[in-house]
């Protein structure tokens, strides 16, 4: 037994040791690579291929050598085409792998116990640059940052409740959980505002900038459109009393609606409206308000995936609406301006619609598919 044993420990030190040996020449492989990568080849680029290919095992060394030009040779020319070639390189690893996360999801063993944040934040990390990857210890770190944002506001309403009540309990009344909520999503201003607990509330001035469909971003700037709004609102409600509110796609406006038990009049809120308490007659004169007919069907929650549909398909029509402004505004001089790479985003984004499904095996397909190129990172 103890020479079989011996003999285990052997081959775990002979996997390690092989496993070190692939990834120094792993290492040693990316800087040629990136100096031969031609960033502006968007069919057939098989450098650009293979880097996707490999994947997150070659970022600490994409980040060392961005690191290392920046700090010895800013300006040089040929340090230049290194650092855009390895940013690109980043870019498009952090994009390869929020896709594949997306097609985790969606598996269908998998989409029935998915919570409905975990497409938002897949979506999300589909947005993340190599600025930020530089400053993060992987890509996308800063998921946790944002799951701890919301049990921090669930910690919030429940300090509510257990004032209000008197108990410390995760048994909460959903309804009692809901007039909570209004500590987090209502209007500012109230006497009893807490500074350090800045609310939610609808981005009308703003509302077509992309960034009010990432759930990272409006947890920092409390401020959304109505569909990102009600995911982080049933995120919180279920982190408070384990509640799955449900997501309602009214025509034109997304709410959030209080399961029905089949005993009482069913309850709406709308976050996107500092969180307001709405009736199924206030969601039938939502409905009107668009020259339609109530029906019933309505106000059935609509599953996960669809909700994460719904966040895609505003995004590419978010960064429709940018592309359209900048050509209105005429002012393109041949460069390329941070808003004119937002909205290139919009070509590789159509990848996470489920009617949008070209045949991909791997990341090398990927990689080689309309929009994943480095001219689009």
């Amino acid at each position: 037994a103890r020479e079989a044993d011996d003999d285990d420990d052997d081959d775990d030190g002979g996997d390690w040791c092989r496993e070190f040996l692939r990834r120094c020449r792993l290492d040693r492989s990316v800087s040629p690579r990136l100096a031969e990568l031609n960033v502006g080849q968007s069919r057939s680029n098989e450098v650009w291929c293979g880097l996707m290919a490999d994947g997150e095992d070659i970022v600490d060394r994409l980040k060392s050598i961005l690191l290392l030009e920046q700090r010895n040779a800013p300006d040089a020319s040929d340090s230049t085409a290194l650092v855009a070639a390895a940013e690109k390189a980043l870019n498009g690893i952090g994009r390869c792998a929020a896709y594949q996360e997306w097609k985790f999801l969606h598996h269908p063993s998998v989409i029935p116990r998915t919570n409905v944040e975990d497409g938002a934040i897949a979506i999300a990390k589909f947005y993340d640059r190599h600025d930020a990857m530089l400053r993060a210890e992987r890509i996308h770190s800063w998921e946790a940052d944002v799951l701890d944002e919301l049990e921090r506001l669930a910690d919030v309403v429940k300090g509510r409740l257990d004032d209000r009540l008197g108990v410390d309990s995760e048994n909460y009344p959903v309804l009692e959980v809901v007039e909570a909520m209004s500590c987090l999503f209502r209007a500012p201003g109230q006497l009893d505002d807490d500074p350090a607990v800045p609310r939610f509330i609808g981005n009308v001035g703003d509302y077509y900038n992309h960034t009010n469909s990432l759930i990272n971003n409006c947890l920092v700037t409390r401020n959304g459109i109505p569909i990102t709004l009600a995911v982080i609102y049933a995120a919180i409600v279920r982190r408070v009393c384990g509640v799955q509110m449900d997501i309602i796609g009214l025509p034109g406006h997304i709410v959030v609606g209080v399961p029905n038990d089949g005993g009482r009049d069913r309850a709406f809120v709308d976050p996107f409206r500092e969180g307001r308490v709405l009736t199924l007659a206030d969601c039938r004169a939502v409905v009107e308000r668009y020259n339609m007919t109530f029906r019933d069907d309505m106000v059935r929650p609509i599953p996960n995936g669809e909700v994460w549909q719904r966040m895609v398909r505003n995004l590419i029509h978010s960064h429709s609406m940018q592309a359209l402004a900048e050509d209105n505004d005429g002012g393109d001089d041949g460069s390329e301006s941070s808003s004119t790479h937002e909205w290139k985003i919009a070509i590789p984004l159509r990848f996470l619609l489920s009617d949008y499904a070209p045949r991909i095996g791997n990341f090398r397909e990927l990689a080689a598919a309309p929009g994943w190129c480095p001219q689009f990172c």
